[in-house]
């Protein structure tokens, strides 16, 4: 028997019939009275929160500190949360191919504002646990936002906290082969919740860090597929991002702190604003296919001075096709500091016929935060653009000593927007800035495009 069926089973009979910390031998036993009650776990109709949350709460006796889903199974449950572990203790959930999707019902605001505890699953403050082999349905068709009229609310960004996998101030969790599919809102979902005082009277949040995705598939968000508001040292290599398209801003990635009082170094001066946030620092995202999102592929969000991304391997294309406001990066927005972008190929972009659109590339205003990023080693490929817009993009307020060099543009075609005199240049770098000028060097250049910067 699967132990995740031995446990779910056992802690049903505890629920009912009182009995905690049911021993092995009872669970083998104990299937005959679980029938009896004709109930039926995982069949994709019934409700089994109740279930799926007594299994997760009684983590510490999970036999072999693994839980295991009954496999290629279809549960449904809203609202689970894992949370409590600090020990030194690894975990293990095994998904076996299940899906946990949602329950339908539609998600209400009321004059107090929107619910909180939408989620499918809510991992907070629980250290060392992989999660493997599964399916997490937000089920969005069947779970529309309604406001305290009951009418439908469309592309809105006041939106509840009705992500699909929320993840807050918990370290060293691994996902392996997980897909994060059809979001009320975001997909994946990563953020610090807490700020405690410390002795020296200075408020500092529990960041989550070294939380690690490998093969993630996370498409059909509603505002952004994976969204990161505080992390150091998060990893997503492999898997694909796609079709986030609903609510602004329909990023496949969007790494943006929240504003507030914040020190530089991720300590928070006071406890009397609810949105202070440290930095994002040293994300990794490398290998993935990033796609077919009406939003930024990747965006880059200066809020909090964030450093150290790595953007590494990556196949890059076609988003921004619902942009219908100011576009600064379609394929990547960069306001961190420190990154690389390196490797990766952009492809399949068709920049629409919009004043709006600046580049595909851009290092936006930021107060010169934004410095010191690398582009190299990048190939651009079967791009139409057009004329007045630029493949990168350097504001005048940007940070400087960006280096953008070896990158090799082909097979792109320019075309004439009506109205328009200017011609498309590979980059224009306007920096006015104190800092140290960018460096751009050492790129191939399709033929027929102006050089201007780019040589």
């Amino acid at each position: 028997m699967k132990t995740m069926q031995r446990n779910i089973i056992c802690l049903f009979i505890s629920l009912f019939s009182g009995f905690i910390g049911i021993s092995p031998s009872f669970a083998a036993s104990s299937l005959a009275d679980y029938a009896a009650r004709n109930q039926v776990f995982c069949n994709g109709v019934v409700d089994d929160t109740k279930l799926i949350q007594a299994a997760f709460n009684d983590y510490a006796n999970w036999q072999g500190h693994k839980l295991e889903f009954p496999a290629h199974s279809v549960c449904r449950a809203t609202g689970l949360k894992i949370t409590g572990n600090h020990s030194s203790t690894s975990f293990v959930i095994d998904g076996e191919g299940a899906t946990i999707k949602a329950n339908d019902g539609a998600i209400r605001k009321t004059a107090g504002g929107w619910p909180w505890g939408d989620q499918v699953l809510s991992i907070d403050r629980f250290d060392k646990l992989k999660i493997k082999n599964m399916i997490f349905d937000g089920n969005r068709n069947n779970r529309p936002l309604l406001d305290e009229s009951g009418n439908m609310v469309l592309h809105s960004s006041n939106l509840p906290g009705a992500q699909t996998l929320k993840i807050s101030d918990s370290s060293k969790l691994k996902f392996k082969d997980i897909q994060v599919l059809n979001a009320v809102v975001d997909g994946v979902y990563i953020f610090a919740n807490r700020a405690v005082e410390g002795a020296d009277g200075v408020f500092r949040y529990n960041e989550p860090n070294h939380i690690k995705f490998k093969n993630l598939i996370a498409k059909n968000s509603a505002r952004s597929n994976v969204t990161i508001i505080n992390c150091h040292d998060c990893g997503f290599d492999g898997g694909e991002v796609s079709g986030t398209h609903g609510h602004p801003p329909e990023d496949g990635f969007d790494l943006e702190p929240n504003p507030g009082q914040y020190d530089g170094q991720g300590k928070a001066l006071s406890a009397n604003t609810p949105d202070i946030e440290p930095p994002i620092t040293n994300t990794v995202i490398e290998n993935m296919f990033i796609r077919d999102n009406f939003g930024h592929c990747i965006n880059l969000n200066g809020e909090g001075q964030s450093a150290g991304t790595r953007i590494k391997g990556n196949t890059i294309e076609h988003c921004g096709i619902g942009v219908t406001g100011a576009a600064q990066g379609i394929a990547i927005s960069v306001a961190h500091r420190d990154s690389v972008i390196q490797g990766n190929t952009f492809q399949d972009f068709n920049l629409p016929r919009t004043s709006a659109v600046r580049s595909l590339i851009d290092f936006p205003s930021d107060g010169q935060h934004n410095d010191a990023n690398i582009l190299k080693n990048n190939t651009f490929k079967n791009i139409r653009i057009p004329d007045g817009v630029w493949v990168v993009y350097f504001h005048s307020d940007s940070g400087g000593s960006n280096v953008v060099s070896h990158n090799d543009m082909k097979d792109v075609v320019i075309y004439r927007r009506e109205n328009t005199t200017r011609k498309l240049y590979w980059c224009t770098d306007l920096f006015t800035g104190p800092g140290s000028a960018n460096i751009v060097k050492n790129n191939k250049q399709a033929q027929g495009v102006e050089r201007a910067c780019w040589h």
